[in-house]
């Protein structure tokens, strides 16, 4: 048994997994055809368009964009909790994007990128049955049974149902005593 077998093995839950090393054309996967949730793996290819962009000189990545309080999304972010008017530049988003995989900072990367863009991207990496139809705020208020684009449904509102689902449990830190 391969450690990857080993290790999926030990998951209690139905993996996939696909790979293919790109020098050799070597693939390996494991439900490789099914249909899975990504979660913030697409953060990956948001990069990857990101950065297409950027080399392309359509995106300055020192670009400044505002945070506003519409921009909040609930789950993990840093920039949920600053102060409204904070300007970080394109290249903060990213970063916040995939080393703390901060929502609200994906969402507004995003944006930038554009749905349409992020899916020709994946198209060209051969990732043909990949899409990434809404932003995570979208997602997130859809499970809650809100509507983001109603101003009455708030990020406090869709952040107080998350952390009170069973989906998206609170995080409880105990401290000693």
């Amino acid at each position: 048994m391969t450690s990857i077998e080993s290790a999926v093995s030990a998951v209690q839950a139905r993996v996939g997994y696909a790979a293919k090393h790109l020098e050799t054309g070597r693939e390996l996967g494991l439900r490789a055809d099914e249909v899975f949730f990504l979660a913030s793996t697409f953060k990956v290819p948001l990069l990857v368009a990101l950065n297409k962009l950027v080399d392309a000189g359509r995106i300055d990545p020192n670009q400044r964009v505002e945070l506003t309080d519409a921009d909040r999304v609930p789950g993990s972010s840093v920039l949920k909790e600053l102060a409204a008017g904070l300007n970080p530049t394109v290249h903060d988003l990213a970063t916040l994007m995939i080393i703390v995989s901060d929502n609200t900072a994906t969402d507004l990367v995003y944006g930038l990128v554009g749905k349409d863009f992020l899916h020709a991207t994946l198209d060209e990496l051969g990732l043909t049955n990949t899409r990434i139809p809404m932003t995570i705020r979208e997602l997130l208020y859809s499970i809650c049974g809100m509507d983001p684009a109603n101003p009455d449904h708030t990020y406090a509102e869709a952040d107080a149902v998350l952390n009170q689902s069973r989906i998206w449990p609170p995080v409880h830190i105990s401290t000693p005593s």
